[in-house]
């Protein structure tokens, strides 16, 4: 879709999650040949309240910081990637963003004929042989699984029935990095606790995430991590009519059922997105990876509002001692992709 978004239920989240009071209706000034121009691609909507959410509002942060002239493509189809990000080349962009595991090959191909201007593969893979660093490309790998582990503890310590769910769009790196990160959490609070594992097919599809949710809920699951774009909304609203609890994904989403979201896993790309912008500016046009986390103030659980209480304190500490271990680089957690 071109540049404009349709003001739908959507834009409640993005409102509640943003804590900004009106609707963004953005679109880009015509680009001005002595400013910094930046495009990005997203697969679903900016107004997931997530992922998606996340990588526009530091797109957004770009423009404002370094008054930059930025695009962006939502809904942006396998078939469509390559034509779009070509002609941001044309348009004279400097960067292009393509957010999302979905946008790695083309963004290479594309990358190979383009070698003066800077591609970014936000949400990509460690490189390979096949997909090695170009002079020209970045690749971010946010480590958003500490933030699963994190999260995983807490759902532990809140379970009545050992039993918690973790529900996503498609079985990629990341989303089983993510899975194996939130049972490691879990097991570590609770060695007997059951983790449920469900693939939708989808990533924006709300009301299949929903369902996925109730089948969860269904067989005992009593808390539920939905992870990606805008299916954790769907994972939310179950949990909510069912009196269980759940887990935000990249936003602070108590605000959206106070009584239900226990934590939230939080994301902020705007420092990475700022040091890669300050390195083109350098003439440094690619051939770095980021896989920043906790550390670098990217990736970190949101408090528990209202819900401490619900919490046993001896899990609360537990959780703080090993975010504290993440940071400072005593506790690894592994980037595991081993199937479920």
């Amino acid at each position: 879709m071109e540049r404009k978004f349709i003001v739908a239920a959507f834009v409640v989240v993005v409102i509640a999650v943003a804590a900004v009071s009106a609707v963004y209706l953005y679109k880009p000034a015509p680009p001005s040949p002595e400013k910094l121009k930046v495009g990005a691609l997203y697969v679903t909507t900016i107004n997931d309240g997530s992922y998606c959410f996340m990588g526009y509002k530091a797109l957004m942060e770009i423009a404002e910081e370094y008054d930059a002239d930025v695009g962006y493509h939502e809904w942006v189809a396998f078939a469509d990637q390559e034509a779009i990000m070509r002609s941001y080349v044309a348009e004279g962009y400097d960067i292009i963003i393509g957010h999302g595991f979905e946008f790695g090959d083309t963004l290479w191909k594309v990358a190979e004929d383009y070698p003066d201007v800077s591609f970014v593969w936000s949400g990509g893979s460690p490189p390979t042989e096949e997909m090695p660093l170009l002079n020209n490309t970045f690749t971010i790998l946010t480590v958003f699984w500490e933030g699963s582990y994190l999260a995983g503890m807490v759902a532990a310590g809140v379970t009545e029935t050992n039993k918690i769910g973790y529900i996503s769009g498609f079985a990629m790196p990341t989303v089983i990095a993510n899975y194996n990160a939130y049972v490691m959490g879990a097991k570590k609070i609770n060695p007997d606790v059951d983790v449920f594992y469900t693939i939708t097919g989808s990533f924006a599809d709300l009301p299949m995430a929903k369902e996925a949710a109730f089948g969860q809920i269904g067989v005992g699951a009593d808390v539920l991590l939905g992870l990606g774009d805008g299916l954790c909304l769907g994972t939310i609203e179950a949990a909510r009519e069912s009196g269980v609890y759940a887990v935000g994904y990249l936003g602070d989403m108590n605000v959206l059922a106070s009584g239900t979201v226990i934590t939230s896993i939080l994301y902020d790309l705007y420092p990475i997105y700022a040091e890669i912008v300050d390195l083109v500016i350098a003439g440094t046009l690619g051939g770095e990876e980021y896989s920043w986390g906790m550390d670098k103030g990217v990736v970190d659980i949101a408090p528990y509002h209202g819900l401490e209480d619900e919490i046993p304190q001896s899990v609360k500490t537990a959780v703080e001692a090993d975010k504290q271990a993440i940071m400072n680089g005593t506790l690894v957690i592994p980037f595991d992709t081993t199937p479920p």
